[in-house]
Parts: C-alpha cells; sequence; structure tokens
C-alpha cells in the first residue's frame, strides 16, 4: 500500500504542476476571474481532481485504521464493533470517491466541446 500511496503523490504533484504549467496561478487563488473558458474550466476541474486525490489519500491510510485505532479494553467498544465502524468509513469513502469521479466524468461529457479536441 506504501508503493502505491507514493505513486499517488507523485500523480498528484503531476496533475498539479500540468494545471500550474497551463494556466495562470491567479485563477486558482481566486486573486483574478478566468479569463476564457478554458481557464474556466481547468479552475473547475483542478479542484475536482484534487477532491479525488483527497478522498484516495484517505482510502490509502485505512490499513493503518485498521491496525493502529482499536479501542481498549475498557472503552466499552468491542473489536468487532470497531472493526465495523472502520468498515463502514471505508465503504463509505470509496461510495464518495465514486460520487467524485462520476461528477467529473459527466462534467467531460459537457465540457469536452470547449477543449477543442479533434477525435481522428
Amino acid at each position: 500500500m506504501q508503493k502505491l500511496n507514493n505513486n499517488h503523490k507523485d500523480q498528484t504533484a503531476l496533475v498539479g504542476k500540468y494545471f500550474l504549467d497551463h494556466f495562470p496561478i491567479g485563477i486558482f487563488s481566486g486573486e483574478h476571474s478566468p479569463a476564457n473558458k478554458q481557464e474556466e474550466l481547468a479552475s473547475k476541474y483542478l479542484i475536482q481532481v484534487m477532491e479525488v486525490f483527497t478522498v484516495f489519500d484517505r482510502l490509502c491510510r485505512y490499513a493503518k485504521y485498521f491496525a493502529d485505532f482499536l479501542p481498549s479494553n475498557d472503552s466499552g467498544i468491542s473489536v468487532p464493533e470497531a472493526i465495523e465502524y472502520h468498515l463502514r468509513n471505508y465503504v463509505q469513502e470509496f461510495y464518495i470517491l465514486r460520487e467524485r469521479i462520476r461528477a467529473i466524468v459527466d462534467g467531460l461529457k459537457v465540457d469536452l466541446v470547449h477543449y477543442h479536441i479533434q477525435n481522428t
């Protein structure tokens, strides 16, 4: 899982670099408004992609949650209850990840025409 998480961090950096290399940083910080449709869409999709990476980061940490965050014997919470709690949250995070990805895909279906991509 550590290798996957490290590779994911590299991908996050590459995506961020792409947006910062191709668009003015001010549109992402709110310093100025997008000058055209491509900048508007870049601002929109950077936020959405970073949300996907944030959820994925949380999912990558669940191995640690399962291993390290179990209740003490005197807490009144059994180990199976704690594992069930973590498992429910893990599944919920997958649902959130799916919905974030779905939002990007649905948006791209509408917005792709603004990127002037030729399908040859």
